[in-house]
Parts: structure tokens; C-alpha cells; sequence
């Protein structure tokens, strides 16, 4: 029985079970794509409804190798949201084919180019630079190019979604979310204890374990690719260039540790390197996609490292380009100096707290000789292929 200590203390409950949408044949991909977004608009939106909580801010997905619920809430709400999970997993609905067919309808709506051209001038002023939409399109570009055409990252259109079967997304929808014992549950936060059961199926529904998924395709490109993207305005732009990236999954936990010093790295030679070409660049950052995640117990794990550029003079972009690529070559070639490597180690603020065994070993073997065989093995050839999205916004 719950019992708040506090009822304004935040708690954090949610649950997740491996095997999402990478196990699904590429003719039934897009169908059940809208699984999830059925689900929020149907049968989550039915039980808040239900239970008069449309404020709470529970939520579903479903991704390439999870299925997950989970919300933050004040404590005072903890009754009603463990009523939410159950009702999730025991509730029997069979909506109107008219009520799914309107909600993938609404999402189709959103992307097509009358949706945007229809919002008034006041609004697209406010909308401009809009960055939680422009971040959005660049990275389904980015994960579009960066996997080879996966039809798992491809950018999804009008015309997709109109072949999308909304009795076969949602009866999809209903078995993700019909056995408990295949969740794993974490409640965070202050309370006194909770008990209590769902039931369930007497069979398993779903048998996935980590280590024995499907791999999502994942190709990065073996040659130089570039794509133009432009939006309403073209004040800025900004430049993505990504490069193949290669983890070894046996010892995943250390190649993230030399994975994040190698990021640090490359961030000192492109700022560098800009400086040197001058061409006026307002903002640098680097980031890595890993779309196996941690759901691998071998072999290794592609991924894409990108270098986001962000360009005042849209005019000069392929010097910047040229250069960045230009030295992140020659970095990996020679590998950097030691000096370098020692004032790179010195400036990142270290959590004592946090230094794992892992991270530790890393931290304190690391030298430029590691450093250069780092780059070699996780970040090969990056003037013979890599990626660039220029997005003029």
C-alpha cells in the first residue's frame, strides 16, 4: 500500500521490455510505426479520461528495441498512476477504425507543406528560428543518409503514411503492452512501499532478451554525401558533417569513455581549425548516434559521430567544410600530441563520484599513443566518406 512521506515530492515510475520495432518486416515497418501514437492518442488519452487525470504526463513508445511507459508525477498523484499501468495492460478496447484512421490523418497533416504554409505571418515570426523543428530535421536527415537508406530512419512523407493500416498498428499496439512479466518496472523517488500485481497472459506473448535482437539496418556510407535542406528562411545555416563510427560491444563501457575523450579531442582541432580559415562560425559541437544502443552483448555497434557548424555566412560554407574535414583527417592520421592530449585531460571537470571502474582505467592509461589508435579503430576514414547536411534556416 502507498503511503506519500511528501505530496509534493516528485516520483518517476516506468517500465520497459526489449523486442520494439526492428523485429518487424520492413512491409509491416510503417504500419506499426503509428502503434505508438495510436496509443497516446487512443488508449492512454481513454484511461486518463477514465480516471479524470488528463494532467498527469503519462507516456508510451515504442523504438526499434523497446517498448516503455513511464511519467513524472507529484507523489499525491502515485495512486492514480499505478491504476494507469494497470488499466494499460488489462484494458480491452476496440476503437473505430475512423477514430486511428483520424489520428495518423493529423500527423500526416503536420507534414505536409500546406500545414506550414497555412500558419499566419505573426506565427511564422515566432516560429523562426524555431530549433526544437529545425534540430528535428536534421537529425531525420542526418539518420536517413548516415544509415544508408534504413527504411527503419528514412524520412517519413505524406504519401508513406497514406499505406499505413491502422487495424494492423493498432492490433500491434495492443500486444506490446498485454504482458507484465515481460517489464522490467523502476519507481524512483520518496515513498513508503508499494505492493501489488497485473495479471497476465498464461503464455509469453513476446520473448526478447538483450543480446538476441534484431539488428536495425545501419550502413554508414562508404563515399562523400551531401544533402540541401531549406526551410522557410535562410538566415543561417547549419552544417552537420558525420563520420562512420565502431564500437566494440564486448567491452562497450570503456569504448564510451574513449569515445567521449575523442569527442573532447576532436572539439580542440575543428575549433582550431575554424579559427585558422577565417570564416566567421557562431557555435561548434560534436555528437555521436549509436542506434544499437546497449541491446548488443558482442560483436560491435555502428553508430555516426557528427560535427555540427553553425554559419552566419551561408556563402562560405565549403571552405569551413573543406577544413574541418581536412584536419580531422590528418588528426586521425598522425594522432595528436601528447601536450595536447595532457591539456584536453586537464580541462574536463572529472566527477570523483562517478569515476567507475571503467572510466577510471581509461582516464588513467590515457595517452596519445591510445588517443591515435582510438581514432584509427573507431573513426576510420573520414575524408573518404562521411556525410554533410546543410540546412539553411
Amino acid at each position: 500500500m502507498f503511503d506519500p512521506l511528501s505530496r509534493s515530492a516528485k516520483v518517476y515510475l516506468g517500465g520497459y521490455a526489449y523486442g520494439g520495432l526492428a523485429e518487424v518486416s520492413e512491409t509491416d515497418y510503417l504500419s506499426y510505426l503509428m502503434s505508438g501514437q495510436l496509443a497516446e492518442g487512443i488508449l492512454i488519452s481513454s484511461l486518463k479520461k477514465h480516471l479524470s487525470c488528463d494532467k498527469i504526463p503519462f507516456q508510451i513508445c515504442i523504438d526499434e528495441y523497446k517498448r516503455w511507459f513511464g511519467a513524472l508525477f507529484s507523489s499525491s498523484d502515485f495512486g492514480v498512476v499505478l491504476q494507469i499501468v494497470y488499466l494499460l495492460f488489462t484494458s480491452v478496447l476496440e476503437p473505430e477504425k475512423e477514430k486511428l484512421q483520424a489520428i495518423v490523418d493529423e500527423i500526416s497533416e503536420r507534414l505536409s507543406p500546406e500545414w506550414h504554409e497555412s500558419l499566419s505571418p505573426e506565427k511564422q515570426e515566432s516560429l523562426s528560428p524555431d530549433w526544437p523543428l529545425i534540430y528535428a530535421i536534421l537529425r531525420k536527415n542526418q539518420k536517413e543518409i548516415n544509415s544508408g537508406g534504413s527504411h527503419i530512419y528514412k524520412t517519413k512523407t505524406v504519401e508513406d503514411l497514406s499505406h499505413v493500416d491502422v487495424g494492423k498498428a493498432w492490433s500491434y499496439c495492443t500486444t506490446c503492452f498485454k504482458d507484465p512479466s515481460d517489464f522490467r518496472v523502476v519507481l524512483v523517488g520518496k515513498f513508503d512501499r508499494v505492493a501489488g500485481g497485473i495479471p497476465g497472459p498464461s503464455t509469453p506473448l513476446k520473448n526478447f532478451q538483450r543480446g538476441n535482437l534484431t539488428k536495425a539496418a545501419f550502413n554508414f556510407p562508404q563515399t562523400v554525401i551531401t544533402k540541401e535542406v531549406s526551410m522557410s528562411r535562410a538566415e543561417g545555416m547549419i552544417c552537420p558533417i558525420s563520420f562512420a563510427l565502431c564500437l566494440q560491444n564486448g567491452a562497450l563501457e570503456e569504448e564510451r569513455h574513449l569515445l567521449n575523450l575523442l569527442i573532447h579531442l576532436l572539439e580542440l582541432k575543428v575549433k582550431k581549425v575554424v579559427g585558422l580559415c577565417g570564416v566567421k562560425v557562431s557555435r561548434v559541437f560534436i555528437e555521436h548516434f549509436l542506434p544499437l544502443g546497449n541491446t548488443l552483448l558482442s560483436g560491435t555497434t555502428p553508430g555516426a559521430l557528427s560535427i555540427y557548424l553553425y554559419l552566419n555566412n551561408i556563402e562560405e560554407y565549403q571552405t569551413v567544410i573543406d577544413a574541418v574535414v581536412a584536419g580531422i583527417d590528418k588528426l586521425v592520421k598522425k594522432g595528436p600530441p601528447q601536450h595536447q592530449v595532457r591539456r584536453m585531460l586537464d580541462g574536463i571537470q572529472w566527477d570523483k563520484e562517478d569515476l567507475g571502474d571503467a572510466k577510471r582505467r581509461v582516464r588513467e592509461s590515457y595517452n596519445a599513443n591510445i588517443a591515435k589508435s582510438t581514432m584509427r579503430r573507431i573513426l576510420s576514414y573520414p575524408r573518404q566518406a562521411h556525410t554533410v547536411v546543410k540546412l539553411r534556416y
